[in-house]
């Protein structure tokens, strides 16, 4: 499990500056930059770290590497030059792999996993701090989903992100630690 957290670690580390250095031009000045939206879902994931009842640092750094991992498993299809790591991680053997008839806004991926895994890993904050995590994912999805995409890309987006998030999650479960908080 160290080796796991160690990767999953650098990989956060690895997700944000990809979204800081590679990401694309915003066509509306009005949206944040990608990485704005990545330190956004950070910053809530430390907040419900905090808040949450029942937490030890041993559970909260289990939880960060999983939202880490989910964070750039959501995105890495969408930057040529990476790769995913789920075959390199003992029992994650695959990841949902994109539709190719989908063009993805991989914010909205990011945006949608996010939620999905930081609601999965903890079922046991707060019903205000659920609803912190609804507003976020509600906030970001309004804005980007005014970019000029046709609704199957945007509705994939989310789906994708989704389901990396679920895969994730499923095999959180295996590791020993699900519930140790």
């Amino acid at each position: 499990m160290k080796r796991t957290l160690f990767y999953c670690n650098h990989i956060v580390i690895i997700c944000i500056s990809s979204l800081l250095f590679f990401s694309c031009k915003q066509e509306d000045a009005g949206l944040p930059a990608d990485y704005e939206v990545a330190v956004a879902w950070a910053d809530m994931a430390n907040h419900i770290t905090k808040t949450t009842p029942s937490n030890t640092p041993t559970f909260a750094s289990r939880c960060f590497g999983y939202i880490g991992l989910t964070m750039y498993e959501s995105i890495v299809y969408g930057f040529t030059e990476y790769q995913s790591v789920a075959s390199t991680l003992n029992g994650l053997d695959s990841m949902p792999l994109p539709d190719t008839s989908i063009t993805y806004n991989w914010i909205l991926s990011l945006n949608a996993a996010e939620a999905e895994i930081i609601r999965n890993i903890y079922i046991q904050t707060s019903d205000e701090n659920k609803k912190q995590i609804d507003s976020l994912e509600n906030h970001f999805e309004q804005l980007f989903k005014k970019q000029n995409s046709s609704e199957k890309d945007l509705k994939g987006s989310i789906v994708f992100g989704k389901k990396i998030a679920q895969r994730i999650f499923e095999w959180s479960q295996s590791d020993g630690g699900h519930r140790a908080y």
